[in-house]
This record gives structure tokens, sequence and C-alpha cells, in this order.
């Protein structure tokens, strides 16, 4: 099998041996990406190959469109580290820039996530129903809790009322920076929730 050449995909041994069909290449129907790739060289190969070509991935130009879905922006995360992590928004961009280099045409993706309006929107949704799954509902207020203004904020800034931006200081965001149009600022999770509780329950 010609995946058992390591300059198809030089980055990996355990790529040596056979590839993902014995009797000829796969036809790829779509790019779905769900989350961080761990081996950014490897995947942003194969992604290329793939928008490129279809038989064998990469040999010459397709006629055919293959779609791109992403399910997340977020550029970064906050984790163990002291400084933000890249994250899939990183890896999305990454995949843009190096396609447009090498093909001189813009990537065409398909998003989904934060900060979409259609996530909140699919999420307005589900609560509807879990409230009163035979009958419409109209909420006085829906909060978004999140320490990423440019992903938990925005969104909920972009789907206007009866959502609401409840940004925490305990990630992402350190307290300094745009707000993204933020209803409400906390210091931690902890403070959000007895926000919410006395302005809906307790006051």
């Amino acid at each position: 099998a010609e995946y058992e050449h390591l300059s198809l995909y030089p980055v990996k041994s355990r790529l040596t041996g056979k590839g993902p069909s014995e009797e000829g290449y796969e036809q790829v129907s779509a790019i779905i990406i769900m989350h961080d790739p761990i081996d950014w060289h490897l995947e942003i190969q194969v992604c290329c190959d793939i928008l490129e070509g279809v038989h064998p991935l990469g040999e010459k130009n397709s006629t055919s469109t293959i779609p791109v879905y992403n399910s997340n922006e977020d550029l970064t995360y906050a984790g163990a580290y002291h400084h933000p992590r890249f994250a899939q928004g990183a890896f999305l961009s990454a995949l843009k820039h190096l396609y447009n280099l090498k093909t001189g045409k813009e990537l065409n993706v398909t998003r989904y996530g934060k900060p979409n309006k259609i996530t909140y929107e699919f999420a307005e949704s589900l609560l509807a129903k879990q409230v009163n799954p035979n009958s419409s509902v109209e909420f006085d207020a829906i909060y978004m809790i999140g320490d990423n203004p440019a992903a938990d904020i925005r969104g909920a800034t972009l789907s206007g009322l009866p959502w609401q931006g409840v940004l925490l200081k305990t990630g992402i965001y350190d307290g300094t920076g745009d707000i993204e149009g933020a209803h409400h600022l906390c210091e931690d999770v902890s403070e959000a929730i007895d926000m919410i509780l006395n302005k809906h329950v307790l006051g």
C-alpha cells in the first residue's frame, strides 16, 4: 500500500502498514472537525489532500466540492497551564491559511458551536421542550455563563434577548479587554449562580 511510504505522510511511524482500504481509496464525502486535533501537521496535510483531490488523495484537482464542518471556533482555552492554549479555532485558522496559500482559494466552512447564533437557538429550543413539550415557551432570561468573551459571551450578545452573557474571571478573561456586551461580570461560577438565584428566586 502507498501508505507504507513515509514520504506520503512523513510524521508518524504508526502510519506504516496498510491504509484504510486494502482494495483502493475510499471516497471522502465531508470533513468534520469535532475536536482539537493532536497532530496538526498530519491532520492539515490529510485535509488539504482531500480538498484538492480524491483518487488518490491530493493527486489532482477535483471537480467535486468536499464540505467542511467545524463544531467549535474557540481560538484558545484555559487549562492547567498559566497561559491560554490554542484550541480548535486555531487549528481551523491554520488549515484555512495553508489551504489558501497552496491553492489560492478561500476555504468555505460551515460553522457550528459558539458563538454562532444557530447553537444558541438550538439550546433555547431544547430548554423550551424541557419546560413544556406541547406548547411554545417564552423565557424572561437565559444565562450563558462562560469565561471566553469571544465565544461564550459574543454568542449570547449576537443572539439577543432573552440571552444574557455572564462573564467569569476564572479562565480566558483576566479582567481586561473587550467583554463582548456581557450583561454581568462575576468572579466565578458560584458568584454567577448566587446572582441568578437572588434575582429570580430569592429576591
